[in-house]
């Protein structure tokens, strides 16, 4: 009895020995880019937003009710936003106040992501030892720790922003819902309770509350489906749903139309689930009169669900397209639009980087061996559950792997292929399935309970629910990891026992996870992890590795594992080693975490460093009209206040601020938007003439009658032609073309159409200039100079050539010159005219940024004074809050594209 007991606490104190070294690990990698924050920035820019609303909740005690600091003159109004994390890190600061007086609140910020990260972590450990078993729990959280993630700055130090809270919320919905379905009794109960909580908490934090909602809904409708419901799991989702309404309608108004379409992902669903599994448990269980009116025994249960289901959602919309006043036709076009991303796929959104839909070369590039791993596993987690189901099993594993196969083919063509290729897999795959259960179940009614397969079940439809998400948005891929990571880890923990006859020996497992975590740490010394740790520790740790190495050799021959067998595991631990920690054909995820992490500073620290230099050009009442992408940095860094910012709360002023200021014709257009703003100043970036083919695609109407482009050339080829002439050869840089180009009496339309090159030729001895454009038209080659040449103030006009204007600009000498392509709208608008063509326009004053040698300085700032005519009066329109009905609000809603193969 006392080995046993011995034998138990060493198992259990080895478990926690290599958990807690493996959040030692994640935390040593995410807090290595902590000298690039100097101190004072942050990473991204809703970082900013949620700091200053934690000082507001800091210094005031709450969020006042409109924040008029934000989206003048109307003010933010926080009834209907998302303010929790900015309590949780105001809190957070009152909490530890008290046990060290000179911390700040920005400190707090920088570290309360990354420590709501590794608590994310301990509950995907619980989740997966209650899913698989402790091995594949700790294998899980290990790779987590060090893997060299695309979102991983999403959990570094400075990342002020909500992932890692929304990460650890939704693990522990899943996790105690899970609980609740598992445990008799009151504890069931009060499981429930707390996952109702949690959800309700999680839609206070975060739009995308609905992706985890819907994972609790797609798992209770097919237990209903698969007959495995009781009056409990009823009852307990109904606990659950009410908890999760109750906190989400009372602290917030967000919520209030469920049309919307992150309200009705988060809500109606789950709400159609609710009076579906209702409606089938009366069915099953109660009297003969409700059973004669839903046909017990006449209509099987999934086809029953399927007609209820359609019944019951026609019945909401009714209902909804009543009590609210939006029109049913556009309201059902923007939920299908938008199901699987809680931010929307308008124009704004599809202009965002990680918005963008994520690409196959993408995955393979950053997950390597880990995808692969990951594909197989599923492959037989698939084959484990529906082995135990009542199902046609050829039919049940071919549809699955329809819908894996049409996932991972549709990552790599173009959109306009991939999207029909996955749908149509998906249409295929669920009939497939709903068809195997019908011909299994009528092969046998009696079917075994097998509880690990409601468990499998969570793990599928994680995967698929965050897969699917990933696709519209690549950012939504810190969500999807610790499903990939997770059955990748249940292949290779599957794989080690399959080569010791197949037992669940919990020591092998544990030693080789033991290996592998050791090796991370020597090699993680190696990659200056700690560069202060004595050099004898780096030895040691190589020593541990070598002992752990031994060990598993005298165990499993201890447990007579055959040599062949031997050889196939230490396979398994080198690879692993190999691929985690050791450099071998290129970096591994240790490597590559430590480069990633060290790396990931703030954006554009120069850029942040102006801004606060803005507050010494401007007094307190000012108010900065800039692009949305800066708004939350202003109000923090410069301490004004700002039109529009990145919450994106009036879609329509970003429109019009696009339209009628950056995109304006004329210095009138644009005041007449700014006065009715009570802008004071407006500031203008070198950033945001480089993309002002996004600006203009934002600020166009149904046509995209200002939509504009501008693009720097790279010198490629440089030789000399006869006595003093030179040929450079410049090429474009993400260039889109944006007019029409008539070659040879036919029309090509933007996009049809683009350059590939441009050479100009240069005679030194008389200053002459001759410059030709190539590029493809269709399918034709071309060769024409620009319509126009700017050479300081000397214009050199073509006609008949290519529309646009070429800009040089020599910044030093003939041989240092800059090159830059205009599209013909371009020349035109207020932006470029003030910031890049430096033009004096009446009524705005320059007051800083001017002393750049460059009018294309990449950290380029510029804030000018406005000055508006005594004649200026109020114009109403410029303050209205929602689209006019027509073509526009439906190109805008839809993320419209103009022509093809544009580049944000």
């Amino acid at each position: 009895m006392q080995r046993f007991i011995k034998k138990n606490v060493l198992s259990q104190a080895s478990v926690i020995g290599l958990l807690v070294a493996s959040l030692f690990l994640a935390f040593s990698i995410r807090t290595s880019n902590l000298p690039l924050l100097e101190g004072k920035y942050l990473l991204g820019t809703d970082s900013y937003r949620f700091l200053r609303q934690a000082d507001i909740i800091v210094s005031e005690g709450k969020l006042p009710d409109v924040d008029q600091m934000r989206w003048g003159p109307l003010g933010r109004d926080y009834s209907s936003d998302f303010t929790l994390w900015s309590y949780l890190i105001a809190g957070s600061y009152h909490l530890l106040h008290f046990v060290n007086a000179d911390l700040t609140l920005y400190q707090t910020a920088c570290y309360t992501g990354l420590v709501c990260y590794l608590a994310a972590i301990l509950f995907l450990y619980l989740l997966w030892k209650r899913i698989f078993n402790t091995s594949v729990a700790l294998l899980t959280v290990n790779l987590i720790a060090v893997f060299p993630s695309t979102a991983l700055l999403r959990s570094c130090t400075g990342f002020a922003d909500r992932d890692a809270l929304t990460l650890l919320l939704w693990v522990a919905v899943i996790y105690f819902y899970m609980l609740a379905t598992d445990t008799p009794d009151l504890k069931g109960i009060i499981y429930a309770v707390v996952s109702g909580f949690i959800a309700g908490f999680l839609a206070l934090l975060w739009a995308g509350v609905g992706l985890v909602t819907s994972s609790v809904a797609a798992w209770v409708i097919l237990r209903i489906i698969r007959k495995r419901d009781s009056y409990r799991d009823v009852l307990i989702y109904t606990i659950w749903y009410v908890c999760l309404l109750c906190i989400s309608m009372i602290f917030t108004r967000a919520y209030y139309n469920w049309m919307v379409y992150y309200a009705f992902l988060a809500f109606t669903v789950p709400t159609i689930v609710w009076l579906i599994i209702t409606t089938v448990s009366l069915r099953r269980h109660k009297r003969k009169w409700i059973q004669k009116i839903l046909f017990k025994n006449q209509v099987p249960d999934g086809i029953l669900v399927a007609i209820i289901g359609s019944v019951v959602l026609l019945l909401c919309v009714y209902f909804v397209n009543v009590i609210q006043p939006t029109q049913l036709k556009d309201a059902l076009r923007s939920i299908f639009d938008n199901f699987v991303s809680p931010l929307g796929r308008d124009r704004l959104m599809s202009t965002i980087g990680e918005l963008q839909q994520i690409t196959g070369q993408q995955l393979v590039q950053s997950y390597s061996l880990i995808i692969i791993a990951a594909i197989i596993g599923s492959v037989l987690l698939t084959y484990r559950f529906f082995s135990k189901e009542p199902v046609n099993f050829t039919l049940a594993l071919v549809g699955f792997e329809i819908v894996l196969c049409g996932s991972i083919v549709s990552l790599f063509p173009d959109v306009k292929i991939a999207n029909p290729i996955y749908f149509f897999s998906l249409v295929i795959s669920g009939i497939m399935l709903f068809t195997s259960y019908i011909l299994g179940a009528r092969k046998s009614n009696a079917q075994s309970y097998f509880a690990d397969n409601d468990k499998i079940l969570w793990v599928l439809i994680w995967f698929f629910i965050a897969a699917a998400s990933s696709r519209q948005a690549n950012r939504f891929i810190f969500f999807l990891e610790p499903a990939i990571i997770g059955i990748a880890s249940y292949f290779i923990i599957t794989s080690i026992q399959k080569f010791t006859n197949k037992q669940e020996i919990f020591p092998i497992n544990l030693i080789c996870i033991a290996i592998f975590i050791g090796s991370e740490f020597f090699f993680g010394f190696h990659y200056a992890l700690w560069q202060n740790l004595p050099q004898w520790i780096f030895f040691s740790i190589f020593l541990v590795v070598i002992a752990f190495t031994v060990l598993l050799i005298v165990i499993l021959k201890k447990f007579k594992v055959t040599y062949l067998n031997q050889i196939a595991c230490f396979g398994v631990v080198l690879t692993l080693t190999l691929m985690i920690s050791a450099d071998t054909f290129q970096k591994g995820f240790l490597h590559a975490s430590i480069d990633i992490a060290s790396r990931t500073a703030p954006i554009n620290s120069s850029l942040q460093d102006d801004l606060i230099e803005i507050k010494k050009h401007t007094d307190q009442e000012s108010v900065v009209a800039a692009w949305w992408g800066y708004g939350s940095m202003i109000n923090w860094l410069s301490k004004r206040s700002t039109i529009i910012d990145e919450d994106q709360w009036i879609p329509y002023w970003i429109h019009l601020m696009s339209r009628h200021v950056f995109a304006a014709y004329s210095g009138k257009e644009a005041l007449e938007f700014l006065y009715a703003h009570k802008a004071s100043h407006l500031m203008t970036t070198t950033a945001d003439i480089a993309r002002l083919f996004l600006v203009t695609y934002n600020g166009s109407n149904a046509s995209f009658d200002r939509l504009a482009s501008i693009s720097p050339f790279i010198l490629v080829n440089r030789e000399t032609i006869g006595i003093g002439g030179i040929k450079l050869d410049f090429q474009p840089i993400r260039l889109n073309t944006s007019d029409s180009l008539i070659l040879e009496s036919k029309e090509y339309l933007p996009g049809e159409w683009n350059i590939d090159k441009l050479s100009i030729v240069q005679d030194k001895s008389v200053k002459r200039w001759h410059a030709v454009l190539h590029g493809v038209a269709g399918k034709e080659s071309f060769s024409i100079p620009p319509r126009e040449i700017r050479i300081k103030d000397r214009i050199i006009k073509t006609e008949n050539g290519v529309p646009g204007t070429i800009i040089v600009i020599k910044e030093q000498s003939y041989d240092t010159i800059r090159i830059f392509y205009l599209s013909e709208r371009a020349k035109n608008l207020l932006a470029v005219r003030l910031h890049f063509l430096q033009e004096d326009i009446p009524g705005f004053s320059l007051i800083y940024g001017n002393n750049y040698n460059s009018p294309w300085n990449e950290t380029g700032v510029k804030l000018w004074k406005l000055n508006y005519p005594k004649s200026m009066s109020l114009n109403s329109k410029y303050l209205e809050l929602e689209f006019p009905e027509g073509d526009l609000k439906k190109s805008w809603e839809r993320g419209d594209i103009f022509g093809k193969d544009f580049k944000f």
